[in-house]
């Protein structure tokens, strides 16, 4: 769940592909 408030529409603060896959 860390990871949704990081990538709320805001720019990856840790470059990490897995996460981004997630939110998109």
């Amino acid at each position: 769940m860390t990871e949704n408030l990081r990538y709320d529409g805001k720019v990856p603060t840790v470059p990490d592909p897995e996460p981004l896959n997630k939110r998109f």
